[in-house]
């Protein structure tokens, strides 16, 4: 399952939980952090600040929405069950290759 952060990824994320339950099979949720072709590898936090790896403020992302989902959906607490990956490059064509 892919995601975006959106309320339309939550959603999806919901739908994608429930029939992974109704399946009896593991999910594994997946973000791609997006590496524009003109600046690679790096986002900068804040105004100022030091600049992180994408992959970093990817899967500090990720951690943070997967938390926040955890409210609505407690099977996401379980990673024998749930897991997740980031990677990066452009969601079009990573989401596909992954």
């Amino acid at each position: 399952m892919a995601v975006d952060f959106s309320v339309d990824s939550e959603a999806a994320l919901v739908w994608a939980a429930d029939l992974a339950d109704r399946l009896d099979v593991p999910l594994h949720v997946l973000h791609v952090g997006h590496e524009p072709a003109a600046s690679p590898g790096y986002y900068e936090r804040d105004a100022g600040g030091d600049l992180d790896r994408i992959e970093t403020l990817a899967r500090r992302a990720l951690d943070g929405f997967l938390d926040r989902m955890k409210e609505k959906l407690p099977r996401l607490a379980d990673p024998e069950r749930v897991g997740s990956s980031v990677v990066t490059g452009l969601p079009e064509t990573r989401v596909l290759e992954v």
